[in-house]
């Protein structure tokens, strides 16, 4: 058993799945999401973003991933954490079409999956306030 670096929350993490580090700490030492919010995390692997994202009383939390281990265990920590408004997807994002809106878009890719830039077209999640390019990086 391992806990989020911030608010201590208890999660499960495995081995075969990439780890919790100082990037994603530094993410959800910076993460601006209000209560009422619609929260999407790119990539959420084992959820410890929208872990930590809950405290804040998102309205809903979306977390996506193409790893089915990831997801399997995101839905592990969720129950572990009794958080019900969510929906994980097992999926490629970029070939995803959301229904709604999201007022904050996370995403703590690792190194090995951003070789090359990656440019995602916001509009694609439907963000009200921006009609620009989210450019994924880690440094």
């Amino acid at each position: 058993m391992d806990f989020t670096p911030h608010h201590k929350i208890p999660l499960f993490q495995d081995d075969a799945l990439f780890k919790m580090n100082t990037d994603t700490s530094a993410l959800m030492k910076c993460m601006k999401v209000k209560k009422g919010d619609t929260v999407l995390d790119i990539g959420t692997n084992h959820g410890v973003v929208l872990l930590e994202a809950s405290v804040y009383e998102p309205s809903w939390m979306t977390g996506i991933d193409i790893n089915p281990l990831g997801i399997d265990l995101a839905l592990k920590n969720m129950q572990l954490n009794h958080i019900h408004n969510v929906s994980l997807l097992c999926q490629d994002v970029t070939e995803t079409k959301f229904d709604y809106k999201f007022d904050v878009v996370l995403s703590n890719p690792h190194i090995s999956i951003l070789k090359n830039t990656q440019v995602l077209k916001l509009r694609q999640f439907r963000m009200p306030s921006f009609q620009t390019n989210l450019i994924l990086t880690h440094y």
